[in-house]
């Protein structure tokens, strides 16, 4: 979710400049912890690397970013796990609804599938910088109540364009038409009325001005939503080697931060809005009813979307097979 031109100073002095993206507004969280270390990067490294950070989107949208460094017009991004998608499809599999619902489940998962996943992006010629977290997302409506599954139906759900678990785990429920959106998108739907119902975490709705035109949340946790800094190996490769080294690490220092912060934030912004909102607590009947669609439609996901084995991996190292 950003771009950013590095600058790597030659032998000569003069630097050389690598441009990566973000959809994030600089006033967000996401926004500020990437000022910080642009500003970070730039008197660390003396010089040798410029960052300049484009905000907002203004590079495109997250296919549109992507399809821009693979033609060489961009270098780095900072991408949501739908962003990442369009390089590795199989990065999804760290996203599985009701399985990956929580950080503990999420940094296990990520940590076991490591290796795997990191040579998934070297394979189409990335490197993945580092992991970054987005928050814990929630079933959030307007002027209806979702309790379980079947709430749905004849509902307005927005899908994020591209995303293909919410598609097929609506049509599992069945007599639902989805509304496929990107994220600058989903405020005009708001504000229109021609979504009812959308899934995200607390601080994303907060900080992107959803919040006033939702008053209900569903308090079942459904993913843990992460993204990742992306990277062409030849521009971080043409880095001097002691130059990149510093890089990453301060790449991956910059990430930890993050981590905690909007961890916190988040959890923050979730306890204000159940103070606001209307709170739709699923009975234990609805929790196992939306834990049937959720495996069912994963184990959907292993027949040609997805990579089985690693699904298979994600069920078994959750326990939730």
């Amino acid at each position: 979710m950003a771009l950013a031109l590095l600058s790597f100073a030659s032998s000569g002095g003069a630097a050389q400049t690598i441009r990566l993206a973000t959809i994030a507004p600089r006033t967000s969280t996401w926004g500020k912890v990437l000022d910080a270390w642009q500003k970070a990067v730039e008197s660390k490294t003396e010089g040798q690397i410029a960052l300049n950070i484009y905000y907002n989107g203004v590079q495109g949208d997250e296919r549109t970013v992507v399809s821009k460094m693979k033609t060489g017009e961009l270098d780095a991004a900072a991408l949501s796990s739908i962003g990442l998608s369009h390089v590795f499809r199989d990065v999804m599999v760290l996203q599985l609804p009701g399985v990956t619902n929580s950080w503990p489940l999420a940094d296990l998962v990520r940590g076991m599938l490591k290796d795997p996943i990191e040579e998934g992006f070297r394979a189409q010629s990335f490197e993945l910088l580092s992991w970054g977290d987005i928050g814990i997302v929630y079933q959030f409506s307007k002027g209806v109540e979702v309790r379980g599954p079947m709430d749905l139906r004849g509902k307005r759900p927005m899908v994020f364009r591209n995303e293909p678990m919410a598609p097929l785990l609506f049509s599992l429920i069945g007599q639902i038409v989805p509304v496929p959106l990107d994220v600058t998108e989903v405020l005009p739907a708001l504000q229109a009325g021609t979504v009812n119902v959308i899934g995200g975490p607390a601080l994303a709705a907060e900080q992107l001005q959803w919040v006033p035109y939702l008053d209900h949340i569903n308090d079942q946790p459904i993913v843990a939503a992460i993204g990742a800094t992306l990277m062409k190996q030849e521009k971080l490769e043409a880095m001097p080697a002691d130059t990149r080294a510093l890089f990453r690490d301060m790449q991956r220092r910059a990430a930890r931060v993050q981590s905690e912060r909007i961890r916190q934030l988040d959890m923050e912004a979730k306890d204000r809005l159940m103070k606001r909102m209307t709170v739709v607590t699923p009975s234990d009947d609805d929790k196992i009813e939306w834990y049937r669609v959720f495996l069912k439609a994963v184990k959907r996901l292993r027949n040609g979307v997805f990579s089985k084995p690693l699904i298979d991996q994600v069920l078994s190292i959750t326990g939730k097979g």
